[in-house]
């Protein structure tokens, strides 16, 4: 978020686009959809190595 809100400030400050709240919004929301995603895709990941090699424990925190 702080990323987001610098990168728009410095378009204001600097006039080199326009400062707006849709964007910053959409860049939060976006960022959010995105870990969602990839802590799904680590979950799933991990949980098939499980059901693969149960004997073995295997993790990703390993």
């Amino acid at each position: 978020m702080a990323a987001s809100l610098s990168i728009e400030f410095l378009q204001f400050w600097f006039a080199l686009g326009s400062f707006d709240v849709d964007d910053l919004l959409l860049n939060i929301i976006g960022a959010l959809l995105g870990y969602l995603l990839f802590r799904s895709a680590e979950w799933f990941v991990d949980r098939q190595k499980k059901k693969r090699f149960p004997e073995a424990g295997l993790s990703l925190e390993d």
